[in-house]
């Protein structure tokens, strides 16, 4: 018989390779002809064939495995041994015959076509099981395999027969060797009847297949203690499988304990695809919570408020209630639905255990902030901050700290926000990465609003990696608008469509109308920084198709007044003082100041002391800084040198310089944070002044306009490019399409750009305000533009 191997050709050519390198193992249940290939190897190597192992080369039939493995050696045994990852496994599926080798062994036997000959001869286990892992196990009505496997099935033992059928559960392997005979489920795997595969055990696809065809499932009360087992020590989710499988009412028990750690981890799908199995049952109503909140992040919100609703109104158990009228809730925000959102979470609070009524209180004021209620809001999250921070509830407080810091964002506070989120985020330390990521969008766009750039920009991308982690769509989309943002104020309009695009493709299927207003909002923006402005326009009519049904008041005014810088004067007044009194009415302070001061400059210079003092008081209450950098807005605050106290105090702060980092170059070169920046030369910062004096410049001409009597002066534009990255940061010069670009980031300041605003500005002010030019000429002219420089002297022009 040995001879017939000769057409297992390829199988022992790689054995005979692997063994000069390594050593095999060839495992599986009686039949599979491993000793043979022993013999069949031995006497092709003319090695010792032995049944004890000995550390020389050889082959062994082996009963457990050896003391240790060695190069040279091929070994047989039953059952999958634990091996080294240097030594080669060879099991049923590599060692049963192929179609091709059954073939060639029926014209050696002489047998043609007779497939029952060659399974006979071969003793069956090869041929058959080699078939039994091809997808012609699919059908085991088809002989030979069928005869095969009812005549295998009838020798076995009434205990064997009972442990076979309760695998067709394919249980893990904790729960099956806790449950099922060791004997026989030890014997099982011997045969290679059952294999284990990522934790479980599977019979071999012909024979459950065939039981599947032939035979019903065993009985549940010989079933369920393997399914108890399985649920409290293997995997809940074959338990659901197994109780599915019987549609027996424990599967809605199993099912509520595991589809929320689905949710949670960003398994949604299971939760809807076991959904789709368990609803042919007459279920809980209880059961219908999970999928609902499955559905919501998948962005299905219309599904998931229909499921919330059918659950809230079938429910009799007060705290299942409330849960249910909670998600009706969080869902008819994401809807715009705002009024409607604060009736459902006024009935949960009626409905709530004392838990859940701080739940239903932080979710009252997030909906009456999408609702533009702004004070209402904060007074309702201080009190939910207040009551659950005493109480203990660490997960109910973080929410309620992240919804005051969106109101206090709304009402314009930004500082008050910033603590808020913080304090919001030190809650949620080991929080799920969805609920971070939320809270840190929104801390990165509060940093944005009062300047803090760098910072704001490295938060934003630590949560779009969070998101992206989360998988959860809102988040992700947000966190991509927010960034939008934040590259639109730097210039870098490229990569804010890019965002605002990927937002766009995320959020418009869930058919969330508010992020999709937002959108457009920005892309409205990033056109009109491009120059293009009938985009921008179209842009902001979108914006307010979806926003007037998903948003409040405040992103309305917001939209009106983008709309009002593409419009002429008078048309443009209207819609401003429109968007202000809007914007007022809900408290949102900081959009109310930017339409005042967009009306201020348009009707310059007729304006009075009281209306620039009143805004620069607005500022300075807020801490408005990127509306003090503007220079659109320079006119106003120069002009507030002689409106007041406040108007004084801006004044002071645009022309003695007021910002995240300070850029002295008129008479001196010196950068400023919280104190001197240190370069490692005084030359280095030369390159950044050249790219913003100049624009985008690739190396040689930055080279040949900074360092032109340089040995290698490529080299030492690199080197202070470098260096400037070190010193204040890797977003100051950035480098693509074969060009260096920078330009001042958002919540610099700069007194040569100042200086270019007070000269712009001089013709523009009100008569009242005269001496604020030569007031703000007199600190802000110290001397030439960076003596010393090559592009120093006495005139200048700005890039941007």
């Amino acid at each position: 018989m040995a001879g017939g191997y000769v057409y297992r050709k390829l199988l022992l050519e790689r054995i005979l390779d692997e063994l000069r390198e390594r050593p095999v193992v060839l495992w599986g249940p009686p039949g599979f002809g491993k000793t043979l290939l022993l013999r069949e190897v031995a006497r092709a190597k003319d090695l010792p064939y032995r049944q004890d192992w000995s550390p020389e080369a050889g082959v062994y039939d082996l009963k457990k495995p050896p003391a240790e493995w060695a190069a040279g050696q091929l070994l047989a045994m039953r059952r999958k041994p634990d091996v080294p990852q240097n030594v080669l496994l060879l099991g049923p599926e590599a060692l049963a015959f192929t179609e091709e080798e059954a073939r060639e062994m029926n014209r050696h036997l002489g047998a043609g076509r007779a497939w029952r000959r060659t399974w006979e001869r071969l003793g069956g286990w090869p041929l058959l099981l080699r078939r039994a892992y091809e997808s012609g196990a699919e059908r085991p009505h088809e002989e030979p395999l069928r005869s095969w496997l009812k005549s295998f099935l009838a020798r076995l033992t009434p205990v064997q027969r009972q442990t076979l059928e309760l695998l067709r559960l394919a249980p893990s392997e904790q729960a099956a060797w806790r449950v099922l005979p060791p004997q026989e489920l030890d014997t099982i795997l011997a045969r290679g009847l059952a294999l284990p595969r990522e934790g479980r055990l599977y019979l071999l696809p012909a024979l459950a297949n065939y039981l599947k065809e032939t035979t019903a499932l065993p009985p549940l009360r010989e079933a369920r203690r393997l399914l108890e087992a399985e649920s409290e020590y293997g995997s809940r989710e074959v338990a659901l499988e197994g109780y599915l499988s019987y549609r027996e009412p424990e599967a809605q028990k199993v099912f509520m304990e595991v589809a929320p750690e689905w949710n949670r981890s960003g398994e949604v799908a299971k939760t809807i695809g076991y959904w789709e199995r368990l609803k042919e049952m007459e279920v809980d109503p209880a059961v219908y919570l999970p999928v609902a909140e499955a559905e919501y992040l998948s962005g299905r919100l219309e599904q998931a408020l229909g499921l919330y609703r059918y659950a809230a109104g079938r429910m009799e158990d007060d705290e299942k209630l409330t849960e249910a009228l909670l998600g009706v809730g969080t869902v008819l925000v994401r809807l715009g639905r705002y009024e409607q959102a604060e009736e459902a979470f006024s009935r949960a609070q009626v409905h709530a255990t004392e838990p859940q009524r701080r739940r239903a209180e932080a979710s009252l004021g997030g909906a009456l902030i999408r609702g533009g209620k702004y004070e209402q809001a904060a007074r309702v999250l201080r009190r939910a901050s207040a009551v659950t921070q005493e109480a203990g509830q660490a997960k109910v407080e973080a929410r309620a700290q992240h919804n005051l810091g969106i109101a206090y964002h709304h009402m314009g506070l930004m500082n008050e926000a910033i603590a808020a989120y913080r304090a919001s985020l030190a809650l949620r330390r080991d929080a799920p990465s969805l609920e971070r990521a939320n809270t840190m969008l929104s801390l990165g766009e509060a940093l944005r609003l009062v300047g803090r750039w760098e910072e704001a920009h490295q938060v934003l991308r630590q949560a779009n990696e969070v998101a992206e982690a989360s998988g959860e769509y809102r988040a992700l989309g947000y966190s991509r608008i927010n960034l939008g943002d934040l590259y639109v104020e730097a210039g870098w309009l490229e990569d804010a469509e890019g965002s605002y695009q990927g937002a766009l493709e995320i959020l418009e299927p869930s058919q969330d109308r508010y992020g999709v207003g937002l959108v457009q909002l920005g892309l409205g923006r990033m056109y009109v920084r491009a120059g293009r402005p009938r985009e921008a326009f179209w842009r902001y009519e979108r914006a307010l198709e979806n926003l007037e049904e998903g948003g409040s008041s405040a992103e309305l005014a917001s939209v009106w007044i983008s709309q009002a810088e593409l419009l002429e004067t008078q048309e443009a007044l209207e819609l401003l003082e429109r968007a202000g009194a809007a914007a007022e009415k809900v408290g949102a302070r900081r959009v109310a100041l930017r339409a005042r001061l967009e009306t201020l400059i348009r009707r310059l210079p007729a304006i009075d002391p009281a209306e620039v003092e009143g805004a620069a008081a607005e500022v300075l209450a807020l801490e408005a800084l990127p509306f003090l950098l503007e220079p659109r807005y320079a006119p106003v605050w120069l002009s507030g040198y002689r409106s007041g106290n406040a108007g004084a105090l801006v004044f002071e702060r645009l022309v003695h310089g007021w910002g995240t980092v300070r850029f002295y170059t008129l008479g001196q070169d010196r950068v400023m944070r919280e104190r001197a920046v240190e370069f490692f030369t005084r030359k280095e910062p030369w390159v950044l002044y050249a790219l913003w004096l100049y624009g985008p410049q690739d190396a040689d001409e930055l080279a040949a306009r900074v360092f032109p009597d340089a040995k290698n002066p490529r080299k030492r534009v690199q080197i202070a490019v470098h260096h400037v990255r070190e010193a204040l940061g890797d977003d100051w010069i950035c480098f693509y399409g074969g060009v260096y670009h920078a330009s001042p980031l958002p919540g610099s300041w700069w007194d040569a750009a100042v200086l270019d605003s007070v000269e712009e500005s001089a013709e523009r002010l009100p008569d009242w305000a005269s001496g604020a030019v030569k007031a703000a000429r007199k600190v802000l002219k110290r001397g030439d533009l960076l003596p010393g420089s090559p592009f120093g002297g006495g005139g200048h022009t700005l890039y941007f």
